[in-house]
């Protein structure tokens, strides 16, 4: 079935450029050499950050009004964190960009849908845009093809291969309801002008097709792995191998020992082994409490055939209370791999939520683990990059929600070295990190105390100063610890480490 009816043209959009990064809702508001955070007045996101062929780094951002009306934002940050920008917005119609591609030219290729903008969650787009923009951020073309139907909920990867095609994978659901529709697996095939080379459309056979992530062939090989499930039946785990000419055949990743998975993510380490990571169902927590039968991040390596290599990791995740939400996972050097996520919470949630970050080799050792967060704050985890110069840049979404109104995100990057990871908080530059996630919190005859510095002590002291609880943390990344004993109230935590550094916070216990 061919994708797009026709191309067409639309009204000229309106792009404003920008020398320093101003939102049309607010300002830049603060700004270091490693950490900058983007004000708004209601909501943004990033779906991708690339770093170009030059060394700067390019963000696809999204952001919308008080009446949810979705512009686009391209953001380009030098290795300084100066800034530029260029916003795409259309009046009465919403356009977002899902993935977009660095070519050899340093030229930035975006896949992404433009629609009416109906309101609040009734997102309905009628055509694809392609849209390319020179390093300078000055468009060179933009093409939009029409769709047979309104389409809802998209979500695609593109991916550039070696001689110039490009693929896009990802997922519509066609519906003319807010609520239900059908999910089709879209497969795009196009040229570094924007022009379509060939489209493919498929219905899904469970109910339920997801594309997670997409891993172009090696070795010179046309064509890509999708990785995602809907075909057979096996969540987050199914490989979609699909030719030049977008046929393709669905490969089963065995599951048997690891359950199922989702949100999936692929990247090669060498010619013939990639690593895969996604959420999944650790064997142990199946006879825990349900509260805490959840996923954690599961990563392990994958030969070129499609088979599990030795047994996984289980980098874990910041909370027991809920899923997983978003995660990134990314490197330039296998020694040196960040991961990171964040748990499912409403971005609106009362109480501050923290993300983790993670570093390990492709021997699956962790080097290290941070969290990342203040008190009175909620950061959600968007995506990450690795750098060329061993770094990496993470994006998150920030809410302060003891002083702003409902919706009001911030937009927070933050780049990170390894040693940032290793070494201990308390000898850091950064005032956001920790080495222990402690959760609940609050919580109440059961604490958790995840962190890669095993053997710590932990003490905790009542509100009058007094001793309530000492005891030393296991050698796995997890400890549990019995609080029932506790007092319902507010108890000072403080955590040593066989290097005598020290970290302090607060628990509440409900």
């Amino acid at each position: 079935m061919n994708l797009f009816i026709s191309k067409i043209s639309i009204m000229k959009h309106f792009i404003l450029s920008v020398a320093i990064l101003l939102f049309a809702a607010g300002n830049l508001f603060s700004q270091q050499n490693n950490e900058i955070i983007f004000d708004t007045d209601f909501s943004i996101g990033c779906n991708r950050i690339i770093e170009d062929n030059m060394g700067d780094y390019v963000l696809n951002c999204g952001f919308g009004d008080t009446t949810n009306h979705i512009s686009s934002k391209i953001v380009k940050l030098t290795p300084d964190f100066d800034t530029t920008s260029v916003t795409i917005s259309f009046p009465g119609h919403d356009i977002s960009f899902g993935d977009f591609v660095v070519t050899e030219n340093n030229d930035y290729i975006f896949f992404g849908y433009y629609g009416i903008d109906t309101g609040y969650q009734s997102y309905y787009y009628t055509n694809f845009v392609i849209m390319c923009l020179d390093e300078n951020l000055d468009e060179k073309y933009m093409k939009y093809y029409q769709l047979p139907e309104s389409h809802k909920n998209p979500n695609m990867k593109v991916s550039l291969t070696e001689n110039g095609d490009l693929y896009a994978a990802g997922t519509l659901r066609y519906s003319t309801d807010t609520t239900y529709g059908k999910d089709v697996l879209y497969l795009v095939k196009f040229d570094e002008n924007g022009d379509t080379l060939k489209t493919s459309i498929t219905e899904d056979q469970y109910g339920s097709i997801q594309v997670h992530d997409i891993l172009p062939k090696n070795n010179g090989e046309e064509g890509l792995y999708v990785i995602g499930n809907g075909f057979l039946n096996l969540y987050g785990k199914e490989v979609f191998d699909v030719g030049p000419d977008l046929g393709y055949s669905v490969i089963g990743l065995d599951q048997s020992a690891y359950g199922l998975g989702s949100r999936a993510s692929a990247k090669w380490i060498n010619d013939s082994v990639y690593m895969f990571v996604s959420f999944s169902t650790p064997p142990e927590s199946k006879n825990k409490e349900s509260k805490i039968y959840t996923e954690d991040l599961f990563i392990t390596k994958v030969t070129d055939d499609h088979e599990l290599i030795g047994e996984p990791v289980w980098v874990g995740r910041h909370d027991t209370t809920d899923y997983l939400a978003m995660y990134g996972f990314d490197f330039t050097d296998p020694s040196m791999m960040f991961a990171g996520a964040f748990n499912m919470q409403s971005p609106t949630t009362s109480y501050q939520n923290y993300y983790f970050v993670s570093l390990f080799d492709e021997d699956m050792n962790i080097k290290g683990v941070k969290s990342i967060g203040e008190p009175d704050q909620n950061y959600m985890l968007l995506t990450i990059c690795a750098t060329d110069d061993g770094g990496c840049l993470f994006s998150a979404i920030t809410y302060d929600y003891v002083n702003d109104p409902d919706y009001d995100f911030d937009l927070h990057i933050l780049k990170l070295y390894p040693n940032d990871i290793i070494t201990s908080a308390s000898e850091t530059p950064l005032v956001i990190d920790s080495d222990y996630s402690v959760f609940p919190n609050p919580g109440k005859d059961v604490l958790y105390v995840r962190t890669a510095r095993k053997g710590s002590t932990i003490k905790m002291y009542n509100e009058n100063g007094g001793l309530a609880l000492e005891g030393k943390l296991g050698t796995g990344n997890t400890t549990e610890i019995n609080t029932a004993a506790l007092n319902p109230g507010i108890y000072l935590f403080e955590f040593t480490d066989k290097s005598g550094n020290t970290e302090t916070g607060k628990w509440i216990k409900k």
